[in-house]
């Protein structure tokens, strides 16, 4: 539980799911034994008692720009929550006539569409519609891809963005954003090794731009299918760590998902989460462990380091309610279901019923009731 939005918990948003990672064990180096997956169906209702959203429905914006500010341009943009999309809708169509070669209002659309109205025709026709928008603003269409379509995307999105990107490539292969989505769309179709073909020199292409180099080591890293890119994604992170004003905790970050995701080495990956739970335990780890599992930009990518840190926490004698909600969901999130149980159980003694920590104990206890009929 993040401690420092406890008053905005009671809200949530629907959102789609992202699937699990591979789930880390307790207390072995290597993750040979695998919990039962989380059904996706499960993981979505946990998820979005968790999200901290920007409520349309409920906040009066005076002015127009701050209240796209707040939903999106900001670089990590909240969870939407309204009763209808259709406000939203209106607000992004007045925002796309204001700006019509601008990312934000297309992608604020579309998120509009995936997040309330779970609608995935109407969100299909809004990619294809700001595909003809952006089209000569190579590097609007990048960032529309980026931070909107591939925060949900499934299959068939990812190949829609790879048709339509690809057309503008070579021609755009200097700009970072198109670049990165390019990158994103090839491992979202699974073309890992087509990814690392098509961008031998990537690194030596954008080694005066530390932000673009940074992007696209997430694009890596991030995804389930960027082993034949790893080695792009270390000189990525290496050009990028002589950057002083780079924040190194992000690229250890980065570092441990190489070591885990794609190097299968478990006990180094274990002994550099532990490095930077400890940094962070005097930065509020818990509410940063809570963030890493919710915010748009980490959800779903993460969880093997959340449960690292969630691990240094239950070892703390100390541990708040609050902290132990956070490492209850972590250790549902990597399918330890009895764990997050045992711990959650915990929380509700020590913490009583406010927010949502009785909504997720019941929802780990149905689960656990579900598999056990089935047995």
């Amino acid at each position: 539980m993040n401690t420092d939005d406890r008053c905005g918990m009671a809200l949530f948003a629907l959102a789609a799911c992202v699937s699990p990672v591979a789930a880390q064990g307790a207390t072995t180096d290597s993750p040979a034994v695998r919990p039962e997956p989380i059904p996706a169906d499960v993981r979505f209702d946990v998820m979005k008692t968790a999200r901290d959203p920007i409520a349309f429905d409920m906040f009066d914006f005076g002015d127009e720009y701050d209240a796209v500010r707040a939903a999106w341009i900001d670089g990590d943009p909240k969870r939407l929550i309204a009763k209808n999309p259709k406000r939203v809708v209106e607000f992004a169509d007045r925002w796309i006539a204001a700006h019509p070669r601008s990312h934000v209002g297309h992608g604020l659309k579309y998120l509009a569409w995936v997040e309330i109205g779970r609608n995935r025709s109407e969100a299909n026709d809004t990619v294809s519609a700001a595909v003809k928008a952006l089209e000569q603003t190579p590097e609007e269409l990048g960032l529309f891809f980026n931070r909107g379509v591939f925060a949900h995307a499934d299959v068939g999105e990812y190949q829609t963005a790879l048709m339509n990107l690809v057309p503008m490539l070579p021609a755009g292969r200097e700009v970072a954003p198109l670049r990165s989505a390019h990158i994103r769309a090839l491992l979202g179709c699974g073309k890992g090794k087509e990814a690392a073909a098509s961008n031998r020199n990537l690194v030596a292409e954008f080694r005066n731009d530390p932000a673009a180099l940074l992007d696209f080591a997430k694009a890596i890293c991030e995804s389930e299918h960027g082993a034949p890119m790893a080695d792009i994604a270390r000189a990525a992170i290496a050009a990028v760590r002589s950057v002083e004003t780079v924040d190194a905790l992000e690229l250890d970050m980065l570092e441990y998902l190489i070591l885990y995701r794609f190097d299968r080495e478990f006990r180094r990956a274990r002994e550099l989460g532990q490095k930077i739970a400890a940094r962070r335990r005097g930065m509020s780890l818990n509410n940063w462990v809570w963030q890493l599992m919710v915010r748009r930009a980490t959800e779903g990518r993460y969880e093997p380091l959340a449960l690292v840190c969630a691990e240094v926490m239950l070892a703390d004698d100390g541990l708040s309610p609050e902290g132990r909600d956070t490492a209850s969901l972590a250790l549902f999130l990597n399918g330890r279901l009895d764990d997050a149980i045992r711990e959650q159980e915990r929380t509700y003694a020590e913490y009583g019923p406010g927010d949502f920590v009785l909504i997720r104990l019941e929802m780990f206890k149905a689960l656990r009731d579900a598999r056990s009929r089935k047995r």
